[in-house]
């Protein structure tokens, strides 16, 4: 009986696609795409949710980039989860630990604490989901030190000293676990709103390097590009370079 049904429905099928003149039409509407994702699955709706800025296909092998609008998508969830750094709790204690004679607790000045980098594409702001979340660069701030979340895994740098040294900047002294040695962080305040700001690295040799980040708090309000594959890693999406300095020069973000 069960095996007529199925005769009877693959014969419907048939008969209606090949009946319509358009049935191409009505295969075009059925834009619900399936993949998966750490083993979990989750839907792209392509007319309501997602654009896509690439799409291969190759033997078993899907990879795609898209912007995707709802910030409750599973991938978007995972990425404002910031759990992974209760979950490598053994290795940074033993990391706290050896560093703890160079750490001094310090006030925070009501900064945020946890921090997602954003990315320009077609001169608008967008969160990201990596291909290999080793390069997701999520930052969180503690009274002793700052976590970073790397292709290591989590990383811990003692702090030495935090002080505000402008209405919207401040200074942060770091003690590299690593190679011992002392660096600083500037975050520049760029939009106090929206939670935005520059982080500036500067080494011991002065020289700087920027990153743009906005508070987790902040981040839903930023669509999120998801570069996916459902078989290996792929390349990073390449952004465009961010003008750190007009953002720095002009003290304002525009979105």
């Amino acid at each position: 009986m069960l095996l007529k049904i199925k005769i009877h429905l693959l014969f419907t099928v048939f008969v209606v696609c090949h009946l319509l003149p358009n049935h191409y039409r009505l295969l075009k509407k059925i834009n619900i795409y399936y993949a998966s994702f750490n083993n979990e699955h989750f839907c792209i709706n392509k007319c309501n949710d997602t654009t896509f800025l690439l799409k291969q296909t190759k033997n078993d092998n899907y990879h795609s980039v898209y912007i995707d609008n709802n910030s409750n998508a599973l991938i978007c969830r995972k990425l404002l989860n910031f759990n992974c750094f209760d979950e490598e709790n053994d290795n940074l204690n033993s990391e706290k630990n050896r560093t703890k004679k160079y750490s001094k607790k310090q006030s925070l000045y009501n900064l945020p604490k946890e921090w997602l980098p954003l990315y320009q594409y077609k001169k608008k702001y967008y969160l990201y989901a990596p291909s290999d979340w080793g390069n997701v660069n999520k930052k969180l701030l503690s009274n002793s030190g700052v976590f970073s979340w790397n292709m290591e895994g989590c990383s811990f740098d003692s702090l030495k000293l935090v002080k505000k040294i402008s209405k919207n900047g401040f200074l942060l002294k770091i003690k590299n676990a690593s190679n011992e040695g002392i660096y600083k962080i500037l975050i520049h305040i760029i939009d106090k709103k929206r939670k935005v700001a520059v982080w500036e690295y500067v080494d011991r040799n002065n020289h700087s390097n920027f990153t743009l980040y906005v508070a987790k708090e902040d981040a839903v309000n930023f669509k999120l590009i998801v570069n996916y594959c459902n078989t290996m890693k792929q390349p990073e999406f390449e952004f465009e370079k961010i003008n750190y300095k007009e953002l720095l020069t002009n003290k304002y973000f525009i979105q």
